[in-house]
């Protein structure tokens, strides 16, 4: 079972340096803002752990929790990740699960929350949320990856600011911060976030940046008042290695997984751009690159039924819809404040289904001419493949090779893309 399209299996160079000993690396960043200094002996200090893949997390936090043990404070993960994870402590603790941090492997107790409260007001009386846990805290170490938003571009995007506000805001704070509209959601997330630190024993944060494949690249620790510093600088250079798609102009982008592990919106749209027919939510952000068509083909498991962003899609997959968790999902949407988010694309009953009928609307007729993308993920671009014409704009670039000429849209029995990445 074919589609006589010829594609090529490439393969983009982006900058490959990464950080080598993370422990070492995390030890003497620590010791810079002196931790040991502000830990008493007993005193629980509560990291925080959101919902992302970031790379190694799993050992990141648990080198951060044998330092506080160094220092004599007893360490407690909290889980911190606004409403994802359905908004409850279990849903919560199993995507922390996923990415290996349990008690066994930190060394330490991994706690999540159900409920939030009041901890203060902003001049304008907006109620200040904050995770339940905090009241069992004496002090707070927030840990997060500085990268671009999905929904904004400003001087500060996500990073410690944003896992104050929204991840230890839980669903409250998240819902609320996001409810006052996406236009100020920059200022909001500084405003929440500052009064958070004015009103916390926060002891410090730890800023984690990712090269192009997704390896960590740069760790840096500051202290609360140099916040955003460490905000904005990694910005900056997250920015210039964000990886791409070779092209601009996208007839078909197949995407095998979307999940919240990969994207807050199970896609980047820093990567997809948006729909080129449909300026969905009016950001800015959806100009480059056009794409006529979005066929995603499954869900990842880390994403725990959690489907947010399956709206960017315009076709899916049986087996894709089968996957999601309505309640989760929807509870994800409703506190972003884009229900769009959550509208379910076209469903068809194979992978095989989707493609042919995706290629029918784009012109059957002309397919040896389509501009066709197959990707894994959007954190994976190394390794993709392009339909022949794509590769012809391509075949001049250095910084791209072709691993295999002879590729078909080839299917299994089960109507399932043969093609892997």
């Amino acid at each position: 079972m074919s589609i006589d399209i010829e594609m090529r299996l490439i393969r983009q160079t982006f900058k490959t340096q990464e950080l080598d000993n993370i422990e070492e690396k995390i030890q003497g960043e620590i010791k810079k803002i002196n931790i040991c200094q502000k830990i008493k002996p007993g005193m629980k200090i509560g990291i925080t752990a959101g919902s992302r893949g970031i790379d190694r997390i799993n050992e990141i936090i648990s080198i951060i929790s044998n330092e506080i043990k160094k220092c004599g404070g007893s360490p407690i993960v909290i889980a911190s990740m606004g409403s994802h994870g359905g908004a409850t402590k279990q849903g919560q603790l199993e995507i922390l699960r996923h990415y290996g941090i349990t008690e066994e492997n930190i060394g330490a107790p991994v706690r999540a929350s159900d409920s939030s409260f009041v901890i203060g007001h902003l001049d304008s009386g907006l109620p200040v949320y904050i995770n339940d846990l905090v009241k069992s805290l004496d002090g707070i170490l927030v840990v997060n990856r500085i990268k671009v938003h999905t929904s904004f571009k400003a001087s500060i995007e996500s990073g410690l600011h944003k896992m104050i506000a929204i991840g230890l805001g839980h669903h409250k704070g998240a819902s609320l911060i996001h409810s006052l509209g996406i236009e100020s959601l920059h200022r909001n997330i500084m405003l929440f976030s500052n009064k958070i630190i004015e009103e916390l024993p926060i002891i410090g944060g730890i800023g984690i940046l990712e090269n192009s494949y997704d390896r960590i690249l740069e760790i840096s620790a500051a202290n609360p008042d140099n916040f955003q510093n460490i905000d904005q600088q990694l910005l900056i250079k997250s920015k210039k290695i964000l990886p791409y798609l070779p092209v601009n102009n996208i007839d078909l982008l197949i995407i095998r997984e979307i999940g919240k592990n990969i994207s807050g919106t199970g896609m980047d749209s820093n990567i997809v751009g948006g729909i080129a027919d449909a300026a969905i939510g009016g950001s800015d952000t959806l100009s480059i690159p056009r794409i006529k068509e979005i066929l995603v083909l499954d869900l990842s498991a880390e994403s725990n039924g959690n489907a947010h962003g399956i709206g960017w899609a315009t076709a899916i997959t049986k087996k894709l819809y089968n996957k999601i968790d309505f309640k989760t999902t929807y509870i994800n949407s409703i506190t972003s404040g884009f229900l769009w988010k959550s509208r379910i694309p076209m469903v068809f009953p194979t992978e095989k289904d989707a493609i042919t009928t995706c290629l029918k609307v784009l012109g059957d007729f002309r397919k040896q001419k389509l501009k066709i993308i197959i990707i894994k993920n959007t954190l994976d671009l190394e390794k993709i493949y392009v339909s022949k014409i794509v590769w012809d704009d391509l075949k001049n670039n250095k910084s791209i090779v072709c691993e295999d000429y002879s590729r078909q849209l080839n299917f299994n029995k089960q109507g399932e893309l043969k093609l892997n990445l």
